[in-house]
């Protein structure tokens, strides 16, 4: 999944008599106006003054202007509740799968998603309540499945929506911060698009420490269980680990290192669609933004518990993600292009885990291009292409998807 709401952002902006003096709030007409008068006292220093104002009075009016800009979108005030959502959809997404016996299978299908999110914020609070569309076949995926082969479209109902989330976040004096129910982050501030997808929801504490090692380290941690449904049942799930973020001039980055253990309970949805018999993964996880318009990302697993059976299962406890994101979507005509590079192991993580298509199993990649027509419409283009690792855990040999988006935020 590639679109996440997005909440009503606004970036900072210093006014112009910070930057130019008292003079900058001077409107161009005056400074105009001014000029054309001849100095009633030829002092040096007044003289000088006045030469320097033509230009001062155009920085002046350029920079106001700026502010103006920035001005018209300001930032939720405290203690608000904001109402936001997204809807995406999907009106042709063409598959061709290559089993490993027999003729490859073709289809096309409609799909569409639409999420609601209520945020309240304070200094020392937060909540949040969101609901999600929720595929009652595929139940790791937020896209609804409404037609096929360009047929008659499926209607949406009420059941194929789901509390995605529902948490109460505090803000401690000290640094910590410790948020309480449901979400889809598993955390607070960082993500994983390997180990972690954002169409899942967890139920469970999640707690953050203030920055306590040399550098500014943070510990993260969490105590869950993973649903698919508005019960109280599901596999846990636990980690712990460090991280942190750095800049130097120009570059930006962040970084994590994460153990993993989830305890699968036989029956339960995470549990039917898993390969190994336990889970306790180690994840390094690593970001760096060399210029505004670049991003890369290294995401690296192992499951120190995969069980591999013999010859032609040696990389099936592990798992890396390569991602390249080029260009910024903050502006209405901007583009972006985000190539990733992926191969995880038949027993590096739990099948349902990944945010790809195939899950486990697979080596490929997937590309996404992504246009912004105005502040809330953007269109997506993506192409996915996996092979597996090991034809004997799977019934498939390869996977292709084209797939077009509209989506709009609200």
């Amino acid at each position: 999944m590639v679109l996440s709401c997005g909440l009503m952002i606004a970036s900072p902006c210093v006014p112009a008599h910070a930057v130019l003096g008292d003079a900058a709030a001077e409107p161009a007409w005056v400074a105009a106006h001014t000029r054309s008068k001849p100095a009633a006292a030829p002092v040096a220093k007044e003289e000088k003054k006045s030469a320097a104002a033509p230009a001062d009075a155009k920085a002046s009016a350029g920079d106001k202007k700026k502010a103006d800009d920035k001005k018209k979108a300001p930032a939720p005030k405290l203690g608000v509740t904001v109402l936001s959502g997204d809807m995406s959809y999907r009106p042709e997404v063409r598959t061709v799968t290559v089993p490993n016996a027999g003729r490859e299978a073709r289809k096309t299908t409609t799909g569409l998603r639409l999420r609601l999110f209520a945020d309240h914020k304070t200094k020392n609070w937060a909540w949040r309540i969101g609901v999600s569309s929720l595929n009652p076949i595929s139940l790791e995926s937020s896209v609804l499945s409404i037609g096929r082969d360009m047929g008659e479209i499926n209607p949406v109902r009420f059941r194929d929506f789901q509390f995605v989330n529902a948490y109460f976040e505090w803000y401690l004096k000290e640094g910590w911060k410790i948020r309480l129910g449901r979400t889809q982050s598993p955390f607070i501030k960082s993500k994983t698009e390997m180990l972690t997808d954002n169409d899942l929801f967890w139920d469970g504490l999640w707690v953050e420490s203030p920055k306590f090692m040399h550098g500014g380290i943070r510990f993260h941690g969490m105590a869950s269980q993973i649903h698919n449904d508005l019960r109280f049942r599901g596999d846990q799930c636990f980690a712990m680990g460090l991280g942190n973020t750095f800049s130097h001039k120009k570059m930006k980055g962040d970084w994590r290192i994460t153990r993993w253990q989830y305890n699968l309970v036989n029956g339960h949805w995470l549990g039917r669609a898993t390969m190994a018999g336990a889970y306790r993964i180690w994840e390094a996880y690593g970001a760096i933004d060399w210029h505004k318009q670049i991003r890369t990302v290294v995401d690296i697993a192992r499951n120190t518990a995969a069980d591999i059976p013999g010859a032609g299962h040696n990389k099936g406890g592990d798992a890396i993600n390569l991602t390249l994101i080029l260009g910024g979507m903050k502006k209405p005509g901007r583009s972006q292009l985000i190539t990733q590079l992926f191969q995880v192991g038949a027993h590096a993580i739990p099948v349902d885990m990944t945010s790809y298509r195939k899950g486990t199993n697979v080596q490929g990649m997937r590309y996404t291009y992504k246009y912004k027509i105005s502040k809330s419409f953007e269109v997506n283009l993506e192409y996915f292409d996996y092979r597996r690792l090991d034809n004997a855990v799977a019934t498939d040999k390869r996977y292709r998807r084209w797939e077009n988006q509209f989506n709009y935020v609200f």
